[in-house]
């Protein structure tokens, strides 16, 4: 029986969130090499490890370049997946609980949140507060200690196939969110419609 419903945010709660491309015109810096020079900078922001100005502090320092705004607010524009919310809101059964996971760093949680994007979820846990990204293992098994059930009464969905994968490996019923068809086919099969 499906007690929890997990949501990815960018993706699939929210479309137009790709700020990377913003941050690569503005640093004017190639994916490649801000991958290569900065990932496990930006793994340790996602986790809550170091905030935005020590990041943006690290980035300068190894680049060269002279970074004086934080970029992770400037280039965050997210536009919420209006159509889903409301048939989550409308058509999934009030007695599953409805959660976001995502992998963001405290600046974005703290954007959505000013917003409001979370007003119609019970809980959000986001990396940056729980110190684990998708997609470690230990990010879903947060999620399932904390929600007290196992992982067999969860639906997940993430647009990333490869953090879907991980929560099936767990045990999670693990959806790959391709667009709002998909994800009604996927829920139309278990039995939380509203009656």
């Amino acid at each position: 029986m499906i007690k929890l419903i997990v949501f990815d945010m960018a993706g699939v709660l929210t479309s137009s969130w790709e700020f990377v491309p913003c941050i690569l015109k503005e640093t004017k810096i190639d994916y490649n090499l801000f991958n290569q020079i900065m990932r496990s900078d930006y793994d340790n922001f996602l986790k809550g490890i170091i905030t935005s100005d020590e990041f943006w502090d690290l980035f300068n320092k190894k680049t060269g370049k002279k970074v004086s705004e934080n970029l992770f607010i400037k280039c965050f524009n997210p536009v919420l997946n209006y159509e889903l919310i409301e048939y989550v809101k409308n058509n999934i059964d009030i007695s599953i609980k409805k959660v976001i996971g995502t992998n963001a760093p405290l600046d974005h949680y703290l954007i959505h949140k000013e917003r409001g994007d979370y007003k119609y979820f019970d809980k959000v846990y986001c990396s940056s507060s729980i110190g684990y990204k998708k997609p470690e293992e230990n990010f879903f098994i947060h999620i399932i200690k904390n929600e007290r059930i196992l992982p067999e009464e969860v639906l997940y969905f993430d647009d990333n196939g490869n953090y879907v994968q991980v929560s099936k490996d767990i045990g999670i019923n693990g959806f790959h969110y391709k667009g709002f068809s998909s994800f009604k086919e996927a829920i139309e099969n278990f039995n939380i419609l509203n009656k």
